[in-house]
């Protein structure tokens, strides 16, 4: 074999390493709530959720990837996240830091075109003063008149 060659198969083999780590996990058990919008995938990096325990276990002082694949009725102008977890059957505002207009988070920028899939993707820093804890928490994105565009609920458990 070849020392190009050779070369050539390092860089596939360290490629290959590099986009295995950085997958996101596409989640299954999610369950969308009441929205004029439609989800239609929702992937989560990382997501380290197994089969008979579906909650996806995130990493406490890290990021967390969320991107949420959905379409309006609507059009889109303006858009803003939030995020909640049920902590002993109250629903708690999560104090992430986040913008009041995440148009930007999508893949084209706003005004979005109603009745066509859109992808939102934004990350997060989950902090480790959050402590070890299993929960549901929800995500929602509202338009520029406070309508929910879209909605999930996630049972998640900090690691």
């Amino acid at each position: 074999m070849s020392d190009l060659a050779r070369r050539s198969m390092r860089v596939v083999v360290l490629l290959l390493s590099f986009f295995s780590v950085l997958k996101c996990d596409r989640v299954t058990f999610y369950k969308p709530c009441d929205s004029k919008g439609q989800l239609v995938r929702v992937d989560v990096m990382p997501c380290d959720a197994e089969n008979r325990d579906p909650a996806c276990k995130l990493p406490r002082d890290g990021f967390v990837t969320l991107t949420l694949i959905f379409t309006s009725p609507t059009e889109i102008r303006a858009a803003k996240p939030s995020a909640y977890v049920n902590l002993n059957g109250t629903k708690v505002s999560v104090p992430f830091t986040m913008e009041k207009d995440s148009c930007q988070r999508f893949e084209t920028s706003c005004p979005l075109a109603p009745n066509v899939e859109h992808t939102y993707t934004t990350s997060v820093f989950v902090s480790g003063t959050y402590g070890k804890l299993r929960t549901v928490a929800e995500w929602q994105i509202h338009d520029q008149n406070d309508q929910k565009v879209t909605c999930l609920t996630l049972p998640v458990e900090l690691v």
